[in-house]
């Protein structure tokens, strides 16, 4: 019964057209998902570059907070932050407000630097 299962299969011809259709509609399918895997591929590339936009930028701010930090320890810091931030005076220090400092530049405000020779 084995050899005439086996007997009865035969080869058959497909029609040309049915086997070009088949690869036509292969081929179109695989393009399409190509076509998908490669936008969001560039979609993924583009998300990495701005991740390592943002990390360069937070790396930029934790060195300057770092550097800040490291100021912030010494005594001369504390010092002039005391003086610009609070108002607070050494001894034998004396405090110069200028209310009206038009006075002293004229209408035209504090002049520029004076261009280096």
């Amino acid at each position: 019964m084995s050899a005439r299962r086996f007997g009865s299969l035969r080869y058959r011809q497909v029609p040309g057209i049915v086997l070009v259709t088949v690869l036509f509609i292969i081929v179109a399918v695989f393009t399409v998902i190509n076509s998908s895997l490669n936008r969001e591929l560039s979609l993924l590339k583009e998300t990495a570059r701005e991740g390592e936009r943002l990390v360069a930028q937070k790396e930029r701010q934790v060195a300057t907070l770092r550097s800040e930090l490291a100021l912030a320890g010494t005594d001369e810091f504390i010092a002039s932050e005391a003086r610009t931030r609070y108002g607070y005076l050494s001894d034998g220090e004396i405090r110069f407000v200028i209310t009206n400092p038009e006075v002293l530049w004229g209408e035209e405000g504090m002049p520029e630097a004076s261009p280096a020779p």
